[in-house]
């Protein structure tokens, strides 16, 4: 179990089960990174116009074999609970030099450390089921179309791992496509399910006519009739919504690093603080005054917070668990 003092209280979790414990009657005064999200490289060959982080199949990485290992060695030694490898591209790094492959460094790190190890893939290019080892894995659907291709890439996954998880990303014109195409994941068994909306940046910029906001979500959700879903950190969830929302978490408990190695708030954000060294320490450092988009969701206006604060109007204190 990894556990942290945040303003909200001890958050406890257990990465073999992605269980979550909050004991709200023991409080830190400061938030740390506990879930990073890096950007391996910038090369994909999907080609998507839309793509938030601009990847192209002529994308770059400027990490190495050594830097990844040793980085999230030293995340894992100073109690970060969850790194997710993503891209551009993630199955596309590569480090010629040291002649490893994405493969490779999954297959280490898993053997290395005890946090959690996530990866998010297109599927593109062909993934090499077994070479990957159990651990979680997220696939994403980027259209509504793309959905049956994705489901059968997913069923050949659920034959090597235990667990699966679809990126599904909403588009405002096709909502109806969109719901059709959740409920085949639904009834093939995939419930794992993490909604996003399209955001304003990268080649994303071009599709801000195609962005769902908050009050079309609670109504497409609503619609689905599922209750198990994730919805993007970035949209406050349906008052009827059953969440664990602690805010977006943007340089409070989540910080996002690129193919270049720039310390962002958030995946979304455009600006940040170079990492020097592939040390926690220099982590640390980076996100010292790290700039945090307008739409920044903050804590203490979080559902968990809410709670806490009817807590504190006489209903008492205690442990809650949180979904992810």
């Amino acid at each position: 179990m990894k556990s942290a003092k945040t303003p909200l209280g001890l958050w406890q979790y257990v990465p073999e089960s992605g269980m979550n414990l909050l004991d709200t009657d023991i409080r830190g005064e400061n938030w740390r990174p506990l879930i990073v999200s890096i950007a391996i490289t910038g090369r994909c060959y999907k080609g998507c116009n839309f793509c938030y982080s601009s990847s192209t199949k002529d994308g770059v990485s400027s990490w190495t074999y050594s830097e990844l290992v040793d980085f999230i060695e030293d995340l894992d030694r100073n109690g970060v609970f969850s790194v997710t490898l993503g891209g551009g591209e993630p199955i596309l790094w590569e480090d010629e030099k040291a002649q490893k492959t994405f493969y490779d460094l999954i297959c280490e790190l898993n053997e290395r450390v005890s946090l959690s190890l996530t990866f998010t893939t297109s599927g593109v290019p062909e993934i090499k089921y077994d070479c990957i080892p159990n651990i979680p894995t997220r696939l994403s659907c980027h259209q509504p179309d793309e959905a049956s291709w994705v489901l059968e890439k997913a069923k050949h996954l659920r034959a090597h791992i235990d667990k699966v998880g679809i990126n599904f990303l909403l588009w405002r014109s096709k909502l109806t496509e969109c719901r059709g195409a959740i409920h085949k994941f639904l009834s093939s068994g995939f419930d794992d399910i993490l909604l996003l909306t399209m955001q304003p940046t990268g080649f994303g910029i071009d599709f801000t006519h195609e962005s769902v906001n908050e009050r079309e979500t609670a109504s497409f959700i609503k619609t689905l009739g599922a209750n198990l879903l994730r919805l993007t950190a970035c949209q406050k969830p349906p008052r009827t919504f059953v969440s664990a929302d602690m805010g977006c978490g943007a340089n409070d408990w989540f910080v996002s690093i690129t193919e270049h190695k720039l310390v962002k708030s958030c995946s979304f954000a455009n600006n940040g603080n170079f990492l020097t060294q592939p040390t926690y320490e220099a982590l640390l450092s980076a996100t010292v005054n790290l700039p945090r988009l307008p739409c920044y969701r903050s804590f203490m206006k979080s559902k968990m917070a809410q709670f806490e604060m009817a807590q504190f109007a006489g209903i008492g204190h205690g442990s809650n668990f949180l979904k992810n």
